[in-house]
């Protein structure tokens, strides 16, 4: 579970570094809302850009060196 936990530390850091990054992120997160949708795991297709920040993220700073 390490390597999850630091995904998401540094996933957080960049998300506090750059907030136009964490609008971007925080708006589609709303939208699904506002649509009356649950955020919950069968949502998460439905969030492009969260999959794009996590994957930016681990592209940066890999949970796990090879």
């Amino acid at each position: 579970y390490e390597t999850t936990s630091t995904a998401l530390a540094f996933t957080t850091y960049l998300l506090a570094k750059h907030q136009d990054v964490q609008e971007n992120l925080y708006q589609e997160i709303k939208q699904l809302i506002d649509r009356g949708e649950k955020l919950e795991y069968a949502s998460i297709n439905k969030l492009p850009y969260l999959d794009k920040v996590l994957c930016e993220s681990m592209r940066m700073y890999p949970p796990v060196h090879l």
